[in-house]
């Protein structure tokens, strides 16, 4: 009976290591494409980069971190071989000393690049997926993050700040009920210190719109939008994103606001939070009940702040 045992044994022995052989032999047909590892380690810290420094080949970067074993089931629109979903598992369970990038063009694998976070460390990322023209942060420890350190704010700005969010209030009174003169005058005040708040300009642009000066309103919302694009390079949030595609609705219309947050849905950049996407999805469900052309096609009139 003990011999018995012993020769099972061997036989569940031999074939853990068949299997094992089997996995490493597959794992070993996929190539980790070294020029990406090389351009990441040329990366000076401190410094922000596009991911498309890095390939410029996709149109999209996922990402995936030590332990994500899961990552095709949860990205099954991506399509892979068999053996590169058994690689990355494999690599995701066993080496916690680096993480892997995938490169995507259509939803379809163009590259694979298995990172060592020495060089470059993806770990910390709170998103797993990017746009290729998305930015990212590289740190003096090489950690790779959303967002540049912000530097302190100024003490004058900071009031200017904080005067803003005292009075929002009042504002949105004053634009929900029509009396334009007292919000300018409110909205005057805030600008005059903090000239690149993107909501005051939005603000200013519904104003001129409503007075039926179509040409400045347009003027207003370009340079909010231009005020959004600098903030979400520097600092990945979703409300900057939606922000950002509000103001373009009341700029272009609603189908140019429903096409800006597909791409953000798109992009994926915002998939490791369940309430970014409700909040999107959210925001795409009220812009299919406004009806508005746009300033630039003669917009038919609306009320943001009801």
């Amino acid at each position: 009976m003990r011999k018995k045992a012993i020769i099972i044994s061997l036989c569940v022995a031999m074939a853990v290591a068949i299997s094992g052989v089997y996995v490493l032999s597959s794992c070993s047909s996929v190539k980790s494409d070294e020029e990406v590892v090389t351009l990441l380690s040329k990366l000076k810290a401190d410094e922000m980069f596009p991911l498309y420094a890095i390939h410029s080949e996709c149109d999209s970067v996922f990402v995936i971190k030590p332990y994500a074993m899961d990552f095709a089931e949860h990205h099954a629109h991506i399509m892979m071989s068999d053996g590169l979903k058994n690689h990355i598992e494999y690599v995701a369970m066993a080496n916690e000393e680096c993480c892997q990038l995938l490169f995507v063009r259509n939803n379809e694998v163009v590259s694979y690049a298995k990172v060592e976070r020495t060089v470059a460390d993806f770990a910390h990322l709170e998103a797993d997926a990017y746009g290729a023209e998305d930015k990212l942060f590289l740190d003096q420890n090489r950690d790779v993050k959303e967002n540049k350190p912000e530097a302190p704010i100024s003490a004058e700005r900071q009031a200017a700040i904080d005067f803003k969010n005292k009075n929002a209030g009042r504002l949105r009174s004053y634009l929900g009920t029509g009396n334009y003169v007292h919000a300018k005058q409110l909205l005057d005040s805030i600008l005059v210190n903090y000239p690149n708040d993107p909501q005051s300009n939005f603000a200013y642009g519904y104003i001129a719109e409503m007075e039926g000066d179509d040409s400045s309103a347009k003027r207003y919302y370009q340079k909010s939008v231009s005020i959004y694009d600098s903030i979400i390079v520097s600092k990945l949030d979703v409300w900057n994103d939606i922000n950002r595609a509000y103001t373009i609705l009341y700029m272009s219309g609603r189908n140019a606001y429903l096409a800006t947050l597909d791409s953000i849905r798109e992009l994926r950049k915002y998939s490791s939070d369940r309430r970014n996407w409700e909040a999107i999805e959210n925001m795409r469900q009220l812009g299919l009940s406004i009806k508005h052309k746009g300033v630039s096609f003669g917009a038919e009139k609306g009320k943001p702040f009801d």
